[in-house]
Parts: C-alpha cells; structure tokens; sequence
C-alpha cells in the first residue's frame, strides 16, 4: 500500500474488497489511524462512497465527483466530522477485478493536496486495466503455488488453511478439515471458534497483520479453544 500511496501522491491508500467488506482491509500506515476511527465510530455504516461501486464497475475508476458537488462535500458529514481531522477530504478508486475477485483501491489526498485532475483520472483508468491483467495472473499463479503449499503441509499432517487479503477462507487442506466441527467452523467463508472471543482476537490479529506494510511481519498465535467430547 506504500508503493500505491507514493507511485499516486496520494496522502494515503487503502485496499477493500468489494464482496465482502471489513473487518479486514490492508492500508498504508498513514491511514491506519483513520481506519481505526471508520469502524470504531461507526462511519463504515455512513460512508457514502460505498454508492459508487456502480461507477467504478463502469469505468474502472471513480471519485467522489462522481456523487457529490464540491459544496456538498463541504457541509457532509462524512467529510467534515470523519476525515476532515485527518487531515483528508478527496478520494480516488481504481478497480481491480479478476474472475470472481472484484476489489477497489481506495486512495486519499489531505486537503491541502487537492482532488485528482481529470488527467490523473484517465491514468488512473489505465492503470485499472494493467491491474486486472496482472490480478488474472497472479491469481492463477497464486493459487497454484498455494495447493502445492497446502499439499505440502497435508504430507507432515499439519494443518493449513489458505486466506486471501480479506482473510476470507480460500483453501484448506486434509487435515485441516478434520479439526473442523461444532467448535471450529468456516462460515460465510471466515474461520470462526464457537468462542466469539478467540474469533474476535483471531480477526483482531489478522487486521493488524494485513495492514502491517513489513512484508516479512508475523503475529503471536491465537488460541482457539475446542469444545470437549
């Protein structure tokens, strides 16, 4: 999200799934605090950008003069109670879409850089194309590289359960499957406990690993408790 965040000179970027939204979303440092706030507070459920999944669908990119006047953006809500102390107001997204896979890369600027220019725009559609070529490849690279993974884990008997950016369940191998039951569950495509402490704490954990931008970063275990008998 870094390379994203400078390669746009945006104040920040943020990578949502489309499908299937929080709790996890990967962003750049700067914007951690801000997501903090977006689902802390409430703002997740009042964000009006949301309403312009249709337009990026579209175009591949969009902004949020795609909803709003420059004067509504000035006394909503949205712009002045949440990002406003932030520092940020304008916002640019670039669709990255691949089979079933349909993300946006959300991008900030603070207020004193401005909106994006009608000519970032077209770039940022350009770019949208490259990106879905490239999400196709690595897709279909990714997953093979993960069954040969997940095949190599199943021959020590280890399980091993493979997770997308969203950490949403993508694979899981043998013996991994046998662990699952009335205690431990995949549901709705997430790793769930029937202790909604541990899936909080794993949920918890799995943000705080997604948005770390040290590729190499890793998170202590999280227990997750099995029901007896």
């Amino acid at each position: 999200m870094e390379v994203a965040e400078k390669a746009t000179g945006s104040a920040g970027a943020l990578l949502f799934d489309i499908k299937g939204h929080l709790p996890l979303v990967p962003c750049s440092r700067t914007m951690a605090p801000a997501l903090e706030t977006y689902v802390r507070d409430g703002w997740i459920n009042r964000d009006e950008r949301y309403r312009l999944v249709n337009f990026l669908d579209r175009k591949g990119v969009t902004s949020e003069f795609d909803l709003l006047t420059s004067d509504e953006i000035a006394k909503h809500p949205y712009y002045q109670e949440f990002l406003a102390p932030f520092g940020l107001r304008w916002y640019a997204a670039v669709k990255i879409a691949a089979g079933d896979d349909f993300w946006a890369l959300s991008l900030q600027r603070s207020i004193q850089q401005g909106p994006f220019t009608p000519d970032e725009m077209r770039q940022l559609a350009d770019l949208s194309r490259q990106l879905g070529s490239v999400a196709a490849v690595a897709r279909a690279i990714g997953f093979g590289r993960a069954d040969a993974a997940l095949d190599a884990f199943s021959g020590t008997e280890t399980p091993a359960v493979m997770l997308n950016r969203s950490g949403n369940v993508l694979r899981s191998n043998a013996p991994a499957e046998r662990l699952l039951g009335r205690g431990l569950q995949i549901t709705r495509r997430r790793l769930v406990s029937f202790d909604r402490t541990a899936t909080d704490a794993l949920d918890r954990s799995l943000k705080a690993l997604l948005c770390s931008p040290d590729t190499a970063a890793s998170m202590p275990p999280v227990p997750l408790p099995r029901l007896q008998g």
